[in-house]
């Protein structure tokens, strides 16, 4: 499983609310820069459950533009505001047909989630997914589970942490 923040979004627009802020061309530069770094990793996520929030879908657009067969997204109002046990939850739904689950979301709630499943993995990873999760950062996450309903805390071992900074093409 992926765990990503969206990246850079603009201020919120006019007449807008914070749900409607885009991403920034910078922030779009970023998504793509971390489709590729999946992509060239063999990530092959079948399914992105997304925040509806503007700048999270235009994140789930930027990053599928990597992958030749694009990444199935599934936009949900809920991902906006939940909590990390709600983001859970919708993991949790997730039917066991899709093998690699990519969640993009916000903070706090993407970070608590990733902190509260990893029980191992990289020390390191885990230090720096604990120590912040900045715009585009995505935590790369490993269960052994039969499905998705059988993700628990403490169960996944975090396999990588990297945010756009440290891509070469950011």
């Amino acid at each position: 499983m992926y765990l990503l923040r969206h990246c850079q979004a603009a201020g919120t627009p006019p007449n807008a609310g914070d749900h409607d802020r885009p991403l920034t061309e910078k922030g779009a530069a970023d998504a793509l820069a971390m489709g590729r770094y999946l992509e060239k990793s063999g990530a092959a996520p079948e399914l992105a459950l997304c925040s509806s929030a503007l700048r999270a879908q235009e994140t789930i657009q930027n990053v599928a533009q990597a992958f030749a067969g694009g990444i199935g997204a599934k936009s949900e109002r809920p991902l906006y505001t939940a909590s990390a046990g709600g983001m859970l939850q919708s993991i949790h739904a997730t039917g066991a047909e899709v093998t690699q689950l990519l969640v993009v979301g916000h903070v706090p709630a993407i970070q608590e989630l990733g902190i509260a499943l990893c029980g191992g993995g990289n020390p390191q990873h885990r230090s720096a997914m604990a120590a912040g999760f900045p715009s585009g950062a995505l935590a790369t996450l490993e269960f052994k589970a039969d499905d998705w309903a059988g993700v628990g805390l403490r169960a996944g071992a975090i396999r990588g942490y990297t945010t756009p900074a440290q891509l070469p093409d950011a």
